[in-house]
């Protein structure tokens, strides 16, 4: 993914809730920020004075919201309903695994939104932007779910996968206080996607509709580098790996992840961390947990 500056930098606010570090959101602002966009975060508050506040101090140009729980559904609707009603002309974007299946619902429910970036959004962010920045249609901008001016919705095509996660900037931290914390703790992403078919579960046919691999590996370097960062820099100590099943591919995966534990144990932090990550039972084997407990630093959680 080639990020190019952008041509009119915009104020750009993201909301969403917090929990372990909410890796979308930030993914995006870090993309935006790299661009040239002014980013900032809030906490999604039902209260909607609080969001109401922070708007009009800062005047941002687009609010994208991380709709994560489709029961939260209404409630995000009174929030922007009352930004709007309080005069906010921001263009509104609502993200996350529900609006990407079910655009048009959200939508029809949340009606002071503009639109719904869909599936995996760094890309379809930053043409959006673009176009906002520049007054030209971002009606049109591949991967987006736009609501026209007379109302009616209109479906783009979806964006391809970016199969080159390393080209993703790390996600923005910047306002986290992890010198603060007893015992700093960062989530982390060595991957997206996840290949088995569960029927309880959304995460297959979130990355598969967009038509590319079913599970994309960082490098084991730039994942080893951010720990790194995180570790000199934000004194972070604990990681938690949020991969959706840090070992899903066979062998494949088993190399990479071992691979990383190496690089862990080889660097300045190895035996200084401690990290976790989630696995299926029936794709461990003996080689491959002796390295991640072994030459990963304190401890692996599984």
């Amino acid at each position: 993914m080639l990020i190019k500056k952008a041509e009119a930098p915009l104020q750009t606010l993201f909301v969403g809730f917090q929990d372990q570090d909410n890796l979308g959101l930030r993914y995006l602002m870090a993309t935006a920020g790299a661009a040239g966009h002014h980013t900032d975060i809030e906490t999604f508050s039902d209260d909607p004075a609080v969001l109401i506040r922070k708007v009009m101090a800062d005047k941002p140009d687009f609010i994208g919201f991380s709709l994560i729980f489709q029961f939260m559904t209404a409630k995000f609707a009174v929030v922007i309903d009352a930004l709007r009603q309080a005069g906010v002309t921001a263009h509104v974007a609502l993200g996350g695994h529900y609006p990407s299946f079910d655009p048009k619902e959200v939508l029809s429910v949340v009606n002071g939104a503009d639109s719904v970036i869909r599936f995996e959004g760094e890309a379809t962010l930053l043409d959006l932007l673009a176009h906002l920045g520049r007054g030209t249609a971002w009606q049109e901008t591949e991967g987006l779910m736009a609501r026209l001016d007379d109302g009616a919705i209109r479906e783009n095509r979806l964006r391809k996968q970016i199969m080159r996660l390393d080209d993703i900037p790390w996600p923005d931290r910047g306002d986290i206080a992890y010198e603060r914390s007893e015992r700093p703790t960062a989530a982390i992403l060595g991957s997206r996607g996840c290949p088995w078919n569960c029927d309880f579960c959304s995460i297959r046919p979130f990355y598969e509709a967009q038509d590319g691999a079913l599970r994309r590996l960082r490098s084991p370097g730039d994942v080893v580098a951010e720990m790194r960062h995180l570790y000199h820099d934000r004194g972070v100590a604990l990681f938690l790996f949020q991969d959706d099943d840090f070992l899903a591919t066979g062998a494949r995966a088993r190399n990479w992840a071992g691979d990383v534990a190496d690089l862990i144990a080889d660097s300045d932090i190895g035996g200084k961390v401690a990290w976790k990550m989630s696995c299926r039972s029936d794709e461990l084997r003996p080689d491959i947990i002796r390295r991640l407990i072994t030459l990963s630093g304190r401890r692996c959680r599984m």
